[in-house]
């Protein structure tokens, strides 16, 4: 598991939790962000959130828990 940690940017602040996200980690969609914060893999300030749409402050400290994915098994050739 990779934790990745932020600071919210006056910019950021009071936008959703999950909008944030989704411009701290470009690579990731705005789905799977939803899905980590409500496993409980988001925390801001230390706090688990739960709920993707709480807004974030300026300043806040946000802690991304992101689940390590197993590489799929290479195919096999056929006898």
């Amino acid at each position: 598991m990779q934790i990745l940690e932020f600071t919210v940017t006056p910019e950021e602040a009071g936008v959703r939790l999950d909008r944030a996200l989704s411009r701290m980690l470009p690579d990731s969609s705005r789905t799977f962000l939803q899905k980590i914060i409500k496993d409980g893999a988001v925390q801001c300030n230390g706090q688990v959130v739960l709920v993707p749409r709480t807004p974030v402050q300026k300043g806040m400290k946000v802690t991304v828990a992101m689940p390590e994915f197993a590489a799929p098994a290479p195919p096999q050739a056929e006898e």
